[in-house]
């Protein structure tokens, strides 16, 4: 009996001691936490052979772009002022394995390819580099090798490291649309431009030219106009975001340009109290790209361009807000006894611009535009009431190539695709209120046209202007940052708007109150009256429209400058 008790204490005794136990579970948990700590050391060291590897292949890509010539001997360098002594280069496809022996585990595999990148936002990043096309201005660089194992060699023999970078040859090019007409009448080009400004300003015609025609700096200007604002320490895009007012802008523009003519234009609207009144966000209406970014005073330095002034004014005062316009052109029209407009300036499409700087895909757009007018025509026995409405879409211009061709001579090349913008012209009557309302069409009524005791005539007509293809226009050296403008017409021909609307003329006769089925006489009457003033309609339409900054299925652009092989990364 007392031998069992003895062994029972013996066995309590053993169970209470777990001394043991906590040795065996230490030894445990030290084995975990040095497993732990040889995978985080392993998973360290290829974060960063990754990481270095990723920055190797943008900077080479970058180097390598700026000259495609050379890809190869420049890899060859970058990779090892990287660091990587043991190199392999490949043109165009892999021209060994991947997988290397151990005894050349140290060395890097590189693949150049060189082709062509379309910066189209609606190409997904994928599909935007293409290898091996013809007027090549990208190259993508791919790096692989195997990455340095401290502990992992046990379980595997080794990790692929790889890393690609993609960087093309980016000419940035600064683009504007606007208006070209000279030959202007000044009582209805002050009239517009009060209309647009909002001051009480008359120019006078030469003045008013020598505005039209003058170009200053960009980034000159943006400079300047920081210090008429006394803003500090900010950026292009910065300046672009603060509120201006029309006045600040004439102002500063008028100590740039050095037209006397121009100078005394632009101090006559800044004078006027209204347009100290006016403000804007120039970012509604210029996008500066990537020069954006630079501080102000830097700009000049990093890029050369021109700005029209007097576009820019109406562009500025355009993004105010809608414009309506009233216009009185006088009777001076041989036939035409009274003859008023009405002018509605939209705005821009939502991100739409009036100047852009950028590479190919970039776009500029014009305002949407409205004009009702309304001519008394005198046609001996009756007058005729002649109402005409116009509305155009905004034109469009993109940026198809911007290249500098090296060798002997530097060729700068533009190249730009232009959309007039679509036009619909009706005879008839449509209510003043709908004008100014671009987001609903207006709604066109038959008009009268003849309102007589004994004859009542009630018109309409329809005639669509435009097309939607584009058009490619080229700007070379001389073309660009010298004002020159290219145009491109509609495929539409507009020999007269006017007359086309008679032609396509419905018209409803009634002659003392009884409607005639065959209304020829009625229509010779209305047809032999409107043509031998359609000529001179057709020019005071384009005319005022003209100075709005648009024409009808004419687009007009200009390139103001442009930056030659600034490699950049791109996705």
């Amino acid at each position: 009996m007392g031998a069992l008790l003895a062994l029972a204490g013996t066995a309590r005794n053993a169970a209470s001691n777990t001394s043991g136990n906590v040795a065996v579970a230490g030894s445990l948990f030290l084995s975990v936490a040095i497993a732990l700590a040889a995978v985080a050391v392993d998973s360290g060291s290829i974060y960063l052979e990754r990481r270095h590897a990723q920055n190797t292949a943008d900077l080479t890509a970058i180097a390598v772009a700026s000259q495609l010539s050379k890809a190869e001997d420049i890899a060859r360098e970058m990779l090892g002022a990287n660091g990587y002594k043991n190199v392999s280069v490949s043109l165009g496809e892999w021209e060994q394995p991947v997988d290397t022996p151990a005894d050349l585990s140290d060395l890097t595999a590189v693949l150049v390819e060189i082709g062509r990148y379309n910066a189209d936002a609606q190409l997904v990043p994928e599909a935007r580099f293409v290898p091996g096309e013809t007027r090549p201005n990208a190259v993508r660089i791919t790096m692989k090798r195997q990455g340095g194992l401290f502990f992992g060699r046990a379980i595997v023999d080794a990790v692929e490291v790889s890393a690609a970078g993609t960087a093309m040859i980016a000419n940035p090019a600064s683009m504007s649309v606007g208006s070209t007409l000279l030959s202007l009448d000044g009582g209805i080009a002050n009239a517009i431009l009060n209309g647009v400004l909002g001051t009480d300003v008359s120019l006078q015609l030469a003045d008013y030219r020598s505005l039209v025609q003058a170009d200053i700096g960009l980034f000159q200007f943006f400079d300047a106009l920081t210090g008429e604002l006394e803003l500090e320490a900010l950026s292009y895009d910065e300046l672009l975001e603060a509120e201006v007012s029309l006045a600040q802008l004439a102002k500063v523009a008028e100590g740039l340009v050095g037209k006397v003519g121009a100078r005394r234009a632009l101090r006559q609207i800044w004078s006027d109290p209204a347009a100290g009144r006016s403000r804007v966000r120039l970012a509604r209406i210029i996008d500066l790209g990537r020069y954006g970014s630079l501080a102000v005073g830097h700009g000049q330095a990093a890029f050369q361009s021109a700005m029209p002034v007097m576009d820019a004014l109406m562009a500025a005062a355009g993004a105010t807000g809608t414009h309506q316009i009233e216009l009185d052109l006088g009777a001076s029209i041989p036939g035409i006894a009274q003859l008023t407009a009405k002018l509605a300036i939209g705005e821009r499409p939502q991100e739409a611009h009036w100047l852009s700087i950028g590479e190919n895909g970039e776009k500029v757009r014009t305002a949407q535009t409205r004009l009702f007018l309304l001519a008394d025509i005198n046609a001996g026995v009756v007058r005729v009431r002649l109402p005409v409405y116009l509305q155009l879409a905004y034109a469009e211009a993109a940026i198809e190539s911007a290249e500098c061709h090296s060798g002997g001579w530097l060729k700068p090349r533009v190249e730009v695709a232009v959309r007039p913008g679509l036009a619909e012209a009706w005879l008839g009557d449509v209510a003043s209120v709908s004008l100014s309302d671009f987001e609903t069409p207006a709604r066109v009524n038959s008009a009268t046209i003849i309102d007589t005791a004994f004859l009542r005539a009630h018109a309409i007509a329809n005639v669509d202007i435009g097309n939607t293809a584009a058009e490619t226009v080229v700007f070379r050296s001389a073309d660009i940052g010298t004002g020159v403008i290219k145009q491109v017409s509609t495929t539409t021909a507009v020999q007269s708007l006017v007359g086309s609307l008679v032609d396509n003329m419905r018209l409803d006769v009634k002659v003392g109150g009884i409607a005639l089925t065959t209304p020829d006489a009625a229509m010779n009457l209305v047809a032999n009256a409107i043509r031998p003033v359609a000529q001179h309609l057709d020019k005071a339409i384009v005319e005022v429209l003209a100075l709005a900054g648009v024409r009808i299925g004419v687009a007009d652009v200009q390139v103001g400058g442009l930056a030659c092989n600034q490699a950049v990364l791109v996705q």
